[in-house]
Parts: C-alpha cells; sequence; structure tokens
C-alpha cells in the first residue's frame, strides 16, 4: 500500500511537537539545577559517570587512569617480548581534560547539540574517549633502552691519521621502527581504556655511505695528498716569495666521488704565511730643505711601499686552481705606497720612487764596513737635486781623512798598487748611487770603473761600479727630469739600498747585462800565463721616452787583472 506525502508528515509534526517542548523543558530545569551532577547515559569508555558530580568523576576516573598506568604492556619485536609498565612508555593520562570534554556534552546550552544527545541516549548511552598524551622522545628512548637493536645507520668514514696513513671506519646498518603504527596500536586500547600489546614492525636501515664508496674515494684522496703545489708572489710587488708544501689532508674531502675543498682550513694556512709576505707601509716627514749651513735635508723616515697578502681572495684562487687541477696558485697581493710628507713651503713634486741602486758588501774587513755605513747615514742620505742641477758625490764627502773620521782601508790607486788609505770602501757607497742614476735614466757626466777587478761590486750589476777618489775622480750627473730628485740610502745586513724618489716624466729604463770579454789570451798563454791581461764587462742602457724616441747607451767597464 503506497502511503501520501502528506499522511507521512503528519506523524512527524506531532512527535517533534511533543519531544521539543520535553527537551526545552530538560534543559532549563537542568540549567537553573544548583548541584551540576553529569548528564543520564555519559560515560568515559566504560567508566559510567551518569547522575554523578563532577568530583566523584575526577576521583572516579582517575582512579582508573592511575591504575592502568602500572599495568604491563608486552613488546614484540622479530621474537623477542618484553614487558614493561604502561607509564614508563612516556605515557600520560589527563583528567581534567577528559572531563572538559565530559562537560561540554553534558553542559551544552545548544539547542541543538542536545537534541542530538537526546537521540544518542535512545541508542544506550554517550561514550567519550579520554584525553591522554605520548612524548614521543621518551617512547622511542625507552624503545632503544628495551631493544639495543635499534639504531641509526652509521656511514663509512675516512680517517687521516698523523702520519698521513688513511683508515676507513666501516659502515653499520640501522634499525628503525613504524612509529606511526605503534601510535595507532596505542590509541585503538588506550581510548577503550585497554592495556595495548604492541607488535613492533622493524624497518631495516641502510647506510648513505658504505665502505665500498669510502675506499674508492680514499683512493682518489691518496693521489690528492701527494700533489705539490706552489704559492707564487705576482712580479710587481716588493719581493719575489715562492711557498711550495703538499696539499693539507685537512684541506680536501672526498665524498662519493666528488671533491670538497675547506676554505676555513686554507685561508688558515694563507694566514700563517702573512709574516713572511706581508710588509707595513711607512711615511717620512720632510721636515727642513738644504740651506748654506747644511747641504742636506732634514728627514724624519724613509718612505717605504707596504703590502699585505689578501688572504680571502688568494683562499677563493687556490680552491679554484685546485678544482682544475692547477698547482701553481698567484698570490693575492694588495699594495700601499709609502710617501714623503712635505712639511716645507717648497712643492717638491709627487716625490715617487724612480730607482733603487743596491750592493752587496759581505767580507769587507771591519774598517771598510765602518767608512762605508759612515757615508751611507752622514754623507749620501737627503741629498736633494734640483731640476737641472748637477750632483757631484765628492761635493758632499768633505775631507776625507782620518782626523775627520774616516778609518784606513785598502784602496786601489792609479797604478793598480792597493794600499790603506782614509776612506778606504767609498767607492761601494758611489758604486751603489751610479747604479741607482742608470735605473732612472740620468745623463751620467763623469764615471770611471775600477782599474782592478772588485769582487763585491758583483752581485746586483757586476761591471756597473763607479771609482771616486776626491781630487782627481768623481761620480756626476745631471737630473734632467725637470723636477726635484731626493736621494735616501739605508744599509740591510749587509746589503746597501739607495732610492731615488722624484715625479715621473714617462721615461722607461732598460739594462741588458752583463757581457764579458777577455783580450790578449792567446799572447798570454804563450807567455806560459793562464790570466788574460784585462777583461771588459758590458752593458747596453736603454731610455725610452715618452715619445716613443729610444736612446741607448754602451757601457764599458775594463779591469786590469793580475798575472
Amino acid at each position: 500500500m503506497i502511503l501520501s506525502a502528506r499522511k507521512i508528515k503528519k506523524p512527524l509534526i506531532i512527535i517533534t511537537a511533543i519531544l521539543v517542548p520535553l527537551i526545552l523543558a530538560s534543559f532549563l530545569l537542568r540549567t537553573e539545577s544548583r548541584e551540576k551532577v553529569i548528564a543520564r547515559g555519559i560515560s568515559v569508555a566504560h567508566i559510567l559517570l551518569e547522575n554523578t558530580s563532577y568530583n566523584e568523576a575526577a576521583v572516579k576516573t582517575d582512579k582508573v587512569f592511575s591504575a592502568l598506568l602500572e599495568e604491563p604492556v608486552l613488546l614484540k619485536l622479530n621474537g623477542n617480548t618484553q614487558s614493561i609498565p604502561l607509564k614508563n612508555l612516556g605515557i600520560s593520562f589527563s583528567t581534567i581534560e577528559t572531563l572538559e570534554k565530559v562537560y561540554e556534552i553534558s553542559e551544552s546550552k545548544n539547542i541543538l547539540h542536545q537534541i542530538k544527545i537526546f537521540f544518542d541516549r535512545l541508542n544506550n548511552s554517550i561514550k567519550i574517549e579520554p584525553v591522554f598524551h605520548i612524548d614521543e622522545q621518551k617512547l622511542y628512548k625507552k624503545f632503544k633502552d628495551i631493544f639495543p637493536e635499534i639504531s641509526d645507520a652509521n656511514n663509512a668514514k675516512i680517517i687521516i691519521k698523523k702520519d698521513l696513513s688513511i683508515e676507513i671506519t666501516p659502515h653499520r646498518e640501522g634499525l628503525t621502527i613504524n612509529f606511526t603504527d605503534i601510535y595507532f596500536q596505542i590509541n585503538n586500547a588506550l581510548k577503550n581504556l585497554e592495556i595495548p600489546e604492541i607488535n613492533i614492525k622493524p624497518i631495516k636501515l641502510n647506510p648513505k655511505y658504505s665502505e665500498e664508496d669510502a675506499q674508492k674515494d680514499v683512493s682518489i684522496l691518496a693521489e690528492l695528498l701527494k700533489q705539490e703545489i706552489e704559492f707564487i708572489s705576482p712580479e710587481n710587488v716588493l719581493f719575489k716569495y715562492s711557498n711550495k708544501t703538499k696539499i693539507k689532508p685537512t684541506w680536501v674531502s672526498v665524498k662519493n666521488g666528488k671533491i670538497s675543498f675547506q676554505e676555513k682550513e686554507i685561508k688558515k694556512y694563507l694566514e700563517s704565511l702573512t709574516n713572511e709576505i706581508n710588509r707595513e707601509t711607512r711615511y717620512a716627514i720632510i721636515k727642513k730643505l738644504p740651506d748654506e749651513e747644511n747641504k742636506w735635508a732634514e728627514i724624519d723616515g724613509i718612505p717605504q711601499n707596504g703590502q699585505t697578502l689578501n688572504v680571502e681572495k688568494t683562499t677563493g684562487q687556490t680552491i679554484k686552481n685546485l678544482k682544475n687541477n692547477e698547482f701553481s696558485i698567484r698570490l693575492e697581493i694588495d699594495k700601499k705606497d709609502g710617501m714623503f710628507i712635505n712639511q716645507t713651503d717648497i712643492n717638491l713634486g709627487e716625490l715617487k720612487l724612480l730607482g733603487q741602486g743596491r750592493s752587496n758588501f759581505a767580507g769587507s774587513p771591519w774598517e771598510r764596513a765602518f767608512n762605508i755605513k759612515k757615508g751611507i747615514n752622514e754623507k749620501i742620505n737627503n741629498i736633494i737635486i734640483a731640476p737641472h742641477e748637477t750632483f757631484s758625490f765628492n761635493s758632499y764627502l768633505g775631507e776625507v781623512i782620518n782626523s775627520t773620521g774616516w778609518l784606513d782601508a785598502l784602496t786601489i790607486f792609479t797604478d793598480q798598487e792597493l794600499k790603506p788609505s782614509p776612506g778606504g770602501g767609498l767607492c761601494q757607497v758611489s758604486t751603489t748611487v751610479y747604479r741607482g742614476a742608470l735605473e732612472v735614466g740620468l745623463k751620467i757626466m763623469e764615471r770611471a770603473s775600477h782599474s782592478l777587478y772588485v769582487h763585491y761590486y758583483k752581485a746586483y750589476g757586476d761591471g756597473l761600479d763607479a771609482t771616486i777618489y776626491p781630487g782627481s775622480r768623481d761620480l756626476k750627473f745631471l737630473n734632467d727630469t725637470g723636477s726635484y730628485i731626493i736621494i735616501q740610502s739605508y744599509i740591510k745586513d749587509t746589503d746597501i739600498f739607495i732610492n731615488f724618489y722624484g715625479t715621473p716624466d714617462g721615461r722607461t729604463v732598460e739594462l741588458i747585462g752583463p757581457q764579458k770579454q777577455f783580450y790578449d789570451v792567446e799572447a798570454q798563454k804563450e807567455e806560459g800565463k793562464t790570466n788574460p791581461v784585462s777583461q771588459k764587462i758590458r752593458w747596453i742602457q736603454k731610455i725610452i721616452r715618452p715619445d716613443g724616441t729610444i736612446e741607448e747607451n754602451t757601457i764599458i767597464s775594463t779591469y786590469k787583472t793580475k798575472s
């Protein structure tokens, strides 16, 4: 029999009309009640709480929770079964949060919510799940304590010993567990206030880096550690510098065939080189110019160009070169020019370093060394040469006699005779000045080489010497730069340095030599003598002017030799 829609709707309307007032009445009566009790049919899992006060419910619930936490839990892994109290797994129940859920349902003032609860009661009771928390870290630690086989996989390691031998620490497989599944098992049991029986599903962990991988990398690493590299300074620095070393074990690592260079360790090595490379920049102060009473300027200090190893840039360059299998590495060096600070009223120009003369007097007798130092410190230092002025070496010496402080030392006279004379050794100073003038490209007005070959002048310019003797031989040159020139001198160990400062006019100088020539060799052999009567040393000086013209000067020094 088919019922019409009108006939079906009529009973539903009647039922609703009866139930709603009843529910409303019940709701209003409960909200006005002074003594709150939990609504009928409400339980937490199997703990029935209807018609009990909240204090009573708290005591009842807490008692069940505490007892449950003392119960043993069975843990099973690969046939190994262990028992442990539930509370030791990092699990805790919250009575307060559980009763808050009860209160939310029992005391709800939402009419629609109350209607839902009413119909739920028709289906016996309302079960609320207890609130519990799991401390994941504590749970995992407890599992590892109980089952030592649960561990992370260990990768193989390459170890380089102090003696540079290489060892490999083997890899080890690991074991972990499926915590998602474990949480599921615990949750299903505890929501019904039952003791879980946990079946642990192990998961094998493979190392990411095996012993076989390490062995391949060791072969690469061993070859790298044999490689020698060289750090070289660029050409335009204060002095040439070179440092050879093998690649350090701390600089490099190899993983799965990929080579990595350790920036921090390479930087640390380069920083250890700075004491050898770095030079402080120094300045000189011009306080007073020469006058009628004093031929020398008053200058404090000597300008010194400074340089600093740029560790950051050199580190980057080192890594770049090594990656490209390039083992010659140019050091990145920052330079800073020393300079003069002119406190006088005369504009002396830029005063850049134009050239430098250098010689060495190692092995000189004490008297000769004394005269050299006196000449450098007292006579040929802090000299200012005006534009178009001719410099005369002898004019700065004064009387070279014992009473003016000069000692007797061997001197070469015109007849090639060697005998002591006051100021012996001053030719070492004039030779060094001459070499500086040649480097600058100044016009040499007067110069003579020694009549005998002197071994003191071999270093830094064999054949470029200049003899002087007050009253007969002098060293003279013209300042044709158009600007002032300052000459400063100093000694370092047994090396003499004489610097020429001025304003660059664009000229450049190239010195080509030495070229040695011997004469009368056959004639001497016929007479049964093994030494030639003389030897000549030749140099070519090329001065290139700013307009491109080249001035070429031939310098020939002729020396007699002893039979």
